[in-house]
């Protein structure tokens, strides 16, 4: 038997995969509800659909343990728990993209093209941070996580740095767990950051290391 929240989450998902101009009563719902806290933690790799699980109870972080098998990342909290259709983009990119295009329609209506509205209907302005947290080899891991963030990157979604400034947008990306330091911090401009405790980024629940901006935010 599948649970009500089982069922319930479902619907959200074949009504997104509809791609209807409006957005569903019951995506409507989760984006109502979210950020209602913040909460900065939950544990989301087990669920069947950890993005939306997250987004209904006002979660602003999220995290996606991926592993590299045979080219694709896999999401699991654990080696055992790996499956082919539990992937990065399905769990995480493309449900994240999704709930974008709702949030920011090419609309007659908007003044200023093109909107970066978040993913919190109450609260358009506030970014969700994904951390990606890498458990197999981190320099062929990570590139594959940069490579597939570009459906994110093209939509101009994920903040970012370019040596003096940072541009806050829907997403922002912290890699964490085997991400490799020096694939990140030698790059003066990107759309992704490195988890690091001691340096406080944004007032969040972790703590990050931003080269070269660290005196900024101190």
């Amino acid at each position: 038997m599948f649970s009500r929240k089982t069922v319930y989450l479902s619907a959200v998902l074949a009504a997104v995969a509809a791609a209807v101009p409006d957005v569903s009563a019951a995506l409507q719902k989760i984006l109502d509800q979210a950020h209602q806290g913040p909460l900065y933690d939950y544990p989301t790799n087990w669920r069947d659909v950890p993005f939306y699980s997250a987004l209904s109870v006002g979660c602003v972080s999220v995290e996606a343990d991926v592993w590299l098998v045979g080219g694709e990342l896999l999401v699991g909290h654990e080696q055992s728990a790996l499956t082919p259709a539990r992937t990065f983009r399905s769990l995480y990119i493309d449900p994240i993209l999704n709930v974008l295009a709702h949030q920011n329609p090419n609309s007659s209506y908007t003044t200023t093209k093109p909107t970066y509205n978040g993913v919190y209907d109450t609260s358009s302005g506030q970014t969700l941070y994904l951390f990606v947290d890498v458990k197999t080899d981190g320099p062929s891991t990570w590139p594959v996580v940069v490579k597939q963030l570009e459906g994110l990157r093209s939509k101009g979604y994920l903040t970012s740095v370019n040596g003096t400034t940072l541009t806050s947008r829907p997403v922002t990306v912290v890699g964490t767990g085997n991400t490799p330091l020096n694939l990140v911090q030698p790059l003066t401009s990107r759309d992704y950051f490195w988890d690091a405790v001691g340096f406080c980024f944004l007032h969040l629940r972790s703590w990050f290391l931003i080269v070269p901006l660290i005196p900024m935010f101190l």
